[in-house]
């Protein structure tokens, strides 16, 4: 019985590392320089989403004044097609943007800065997401015909660094997955078994007390 005693301490130790590591203390947000980028990158992008990307979604009546101003010069500045005349795939990463994009980008303002756990793994797939589409853009814009060197400069100047940012997103977050991933399976392993047990101690532990409830009947 004595032998049980260190296995049952240790299994108590391993829960408290668990519920330490499941209950982490937040970092400042002043250490995480991309954490503030990204951040940044929220603020920016939920405006530009309502006034402009997904204007053409709202009703009338819901549209302020700002939107349509917005709009008019973007158009007039860098003659995006897909703003004058979408196709059916813009039109889907339209609702695409609607329905994942400004939901994700308020979770997004709200717990980056308080370092939920969950934010790399949202990041991860923010960044997978914005970075094909944003990708399926560029590309097509480099065959549209009629468009100067310089008017494909413009629109390569607004959509290639969203999908640098998408990148730089995109490896970071999984890297921090992996880490988080990394920190917890020795933890769930040693749960399992208790650390310096192996699988037969414990078989062996098993039978010991089998053949005590024995003698005890007997």
């Amino acid at each position: 019985m004595a032998s049980i005693q260190p296995s049952q301490t240790s299994s108590g130790g391993i829960q408290s590392q668990s519920q330490s590591q499941g209950h982490r203390r937040p970092r400042p947000l002043a250490s995480r320089k991309l954490d503030i980028v990204y951040l940044v990158f929220f603020i920016i992008h939920v405006p530009v989403m309502l006034l402009i990307d997904l204007a053409p979604l709202q009703p009338t009546w819901l549209r302020p004044r700002i939107s349509y101003t917005l709009r008019e010069y973007y158009l007039e500045r860098y003659q995006d097609r897909y703003f004058e005349h979408p196709p059916a795939w813009f039109t889907a990463y339209m609702y695409l943007e609607a329905g994942y994009h400004s939901p994700l980008s308020l979770w997004m303002i709200w717990n980056i800065p308080r370092d939920h756990i969950l934010v790399p793994l949202h990041l991860l797939l923010f960044a997978l997401e914005t970075a094909i589409t944003t990708l399926t853009c560029v590309v097509d814009v480099a065959a549209w015909e009629g468009y100067t060197a310089i008017q494909r400069k413009d629109l390569y100047g607004l959509y290639v660094p969203y999908l640098v940012i998408a990148c730089i997103m995109g490896i970071d977050a999984f890297f921090r997955v992996k880490r988080q991933i990394t920190i917890m399976q020795p933890a769930d392993t040693n749960a399992r078994t208790g650390p310096g047990v192996s699988g037969s101690g414990l078989v062996a532990e098993a039978e010991e007390n089998g053949q005590q409830q024995k003698g005890k009947r007997a």
